[in-house]
């Protein structure tokens, strides 16, 4: 399998994560997928690239700090939220990582602002940009500010499906291949 766009957000992520890029640079979007897998390592050694399809032992080994959650979660559809990694710092908002498996294969990553700080409309806006940038795709965007400032933007990319989500106060950012996209 391929590297997925979300490796990108998780390069991003890695120097709130106490993890170095490679170059000491800030990680940039780059158009080579074996590009954005070489960039960001634990201490000396490479991370090996998250693929969906890993199994929960190997995303542990692939994301020091990443750790199992105490009670897993059994999603109505049988998917279950078995790990996590937190902080993560991106746009200037606290997320943590859960990560969903399906019959013991990751099949989506979800990042969601913690509670405590309310994620902003204007969070939302740079993170939208710096995905938009990315993906070379304005994304398929839907608001609804009838009752609330509701804001989703989708991209269906090569190989995956990226969502961004504000509700006031909350930002979330989910990674899932096409055929599993919730």
């Amino acid at each position: 399998m391929t590297a997925r766009p979300w490796l990108l957000a998780l390069a991003l992520l890695a120097p709130a994560a106490g993890l170095a890029v490679a170059d000491g640079a800030a990680a940039k979007p780059s158009a080579s997928p074996s590009a954005r897998t070489s960039t960001v390592q634990a201490g000396p050694r490479q991370w090996p690239a998250l693929r969906w399809g890993m199994s929960e032992l190997e995303v542990l080994k692939a994301l020091p700090g990443a750790r199992r959650l105490e009670e897993p979660e059994t999603l109505a559809d049988g998917r279950v939220v078995s790990l996590e990694l937190e902080p993560l710092a991106l746009g200037g908002v606290d997320f943590k990582a859960r990560f969903v498996f399906k019959q013991g294969q990751l099949g989506l990553a979800s990042l969601k602002s913690l509670p405590g700080k309310a994620a902003t409309a204007a969070a939302y806006d740079r993170l939208h940009a710096h995905l938009a940038a990315w993906l070379a795709s304005p994304g398929a965007e839907r608001r609804d500010d009838s009752m609330i400032d509701l804001r989703e933007t989708r991209w269906d990319a090569p190989g995956e499906r990226v969502d961004l989500k504000f509700i006031p106060g909350t930002l979330v950012v989910q990674y899932s291949p096409p055929a599993t996209a919730p």
